[in-house]
């Protein structure tokens, strides 16, 4: 089972036909008996809906058969890559040096409050963001159109949850407490998300930062050869510290072993290791991901993952591209729906909504009807959302096209949802928030309470 990645309409006819004849030939030569009978293969191109569609069509020595590729098992399922577009890279360097203009005491203290941030944030945002101006003549500047300004909102707030997430990831270091030393260490990928191991590079090798803070950044993100210089130099007194944290830690006893020992961590004995190693420890992933030794252990380093919600969606992306189609098969035939839900969730998240829909094409055989719902609910909580870094409502109607022929029915089940789901489907175009949102309030009652708590609690299907 499986589904092939939608290919767009840029792709060269040349170049598909060669990559789909690879894939047939690939299936009848561990196929028995299908490949006695294989001839050649033709492949018809033809235009539906402004999409590039193609047919293929198998000629045996006795028999034709025609059949959709988009059905066909693709040899590298997570065939998806991300690239980010100019407007996407424009757009977060923009919005991240208005961040900037905040001090970083304030953003990782005061910006928020429980979890949202404040009003009073938002509206010093909005005045920011209203003062940006661009050339309209050789004297005259003009104000940013209105959509840009607020695109651009949306994303400083996006930005800003980033920063605060990964001083929350950290905050059983004394990192969280001294935002100020680190300003201008952090480190950002071109779309707007903290590349976290090179910030953590950075720090760990910032002489003005206690030891003990780079230290600890060489652990958990697996810089083992200057884990073992600052081991070096390292007081005994912290190194009493270090040794404290053996009992709770099964990563900590990994590498009190190298360190004492002045050798390599024993990745062999790692992967051997419960999912009690990976339990706080996934700040290093990108290094030890592809340590792991067996499919297993990478396996239980996804589940565990997801279960605590610890993978950053970055480093999610870099493990499902970095292992091959069938254990990705594996994988995915292993996770609950819970999880499965969890992983097309993180593709909702800033900078991967662009590859969402291309996603849940390549694994759509494994999106339930209970999948598609919460995916759904995510989407709607999404759309009614002042505030927006991308055009949400595409997605959600670019996700029901694809499959509510299958799993439609668990939506039209509940009234209240298929109200305001068929709002969004018939709802003229430019969406208009505002009035969405006055219209959920027409559709709510007091026991759901949708304002109050959102889709996907109201409607979850693992309640």
């Amino acid at each position: 089972s499986g589904k092939l990645a939608a290919l767009q309409s840029r792709c060269k006819a040349n170049t598909i036909k060669g990559t789909v004849e690879k894939l047939f030939h690939y299936i009848f030569s561990v196929s028995n008996g299908l490949q006695k009978g294989f001839y050649s293969i033709e492949i018809f191109f033809y235009e539906k809906l402004s999409k590039l569609q193609f047919q293929v069509v198998i000629i045996f020595s006795r028999t034709t058969y025609s059949l959709s590729v988009r059905r066909l098992i693709f040899l590298h399922i997570m065939d998806v890559r991300f690239w980010p577009s100019l407007q996407m890279i424009a757009y977060s360097r923009v919005a991240r040096g208005i961040l900037y203009t905040f001090g970083f005491e304030t953003l990782n203290h005061n910006f928020q409050i429980k979890g949202s941030i404040s009003d009073d944030y938002i509206r010093r945002i909005k005045e920011k963001v209203s003062e940006c101006e661009i050339p309209g003549s050789d004297t005259n500047y003009l104000p940013l159109p209105t959509k840009i300004q607020e695109k651009l909102v949306s994303l400083v707030m996006t930005l800003e949850t980033e920063v605060k997430s990964f001083f929350v990831c950290h905050i059983d270091s004394d990192l969280y407490y001294s935002s100020r030393k680190v300003q201008n260490t952090l480190s950002w990928y071109s779309t707007g998300i903290l590349d976290r191991f090179e910030t953590a590079r950075s720090l760990i090798r910032n002489e003005n930062i206690d030891i003990g803070i780079r230290f600890y950044f060489a652990c958990k993100y697996y810089f083992e050869e200057d884990a073992q210089s600052l081991w070096t130099n390292m007081s005994e007194d912290d190194k009493i510290l270090v040794r404290r944290c053996r009992l709770s830690s099964i990563s900590i006893r990994h590498w009190l072993r190298a360190l004492e020992s002045r050798t390599e961590l024993n990745w062999s004995e790692i992967s051997l290791a419960s999912r009690f190693f990976f339990i706080r420890n996934f700040m290093g992933i990108r290094y030890f991901f592809p340590k792991l030794r067996n499919r297993e252990i990478r396996y239980v380093c996804i589940d565990t993952g997801m279960l605590f919600g610890w993978i950053h969606q970055y480093d999610l992306y870099y493990c499902l591209v970095k292992i091959n189609a069938d254990e990705l098969e594996y994988v995915f035939r292993r996770l609950s729906e819970e999880r499965l839900y969890e992983i097309f969730k993180c593709f909702l998240l800033w900078p991967f909504q662009t590859i969402f829909l291309d996603v849940v094409n390549c694994f759509i055989t494994h999106i339930s009807a209970d999948i598609f719902l919460a995916l759904i609910c995510v989407l709607l909580d999404k759309v009614s959302k002042r505030w927006q870094d991308y055009e949400y409502v595409n997605i959600l109607k670019g996700f029901w096209n694809e499959l509510s022929s299958q799993h439609g029915e668990c939506v039209e089940q509940e009234e209240t949802l298929n109200r305001i789901m068929k709002y969004v489907l018939e709802a003229p175009v430019p969406f208009d928030v505002k009035d969405f949102r006055n219209f959920i309030c027409t559709c709510d009652t007091k026991n759901q309470g949708i304002k109050q708590h959102g889709f996907q609690l109201v409607f979850h299907p693992w309640k």
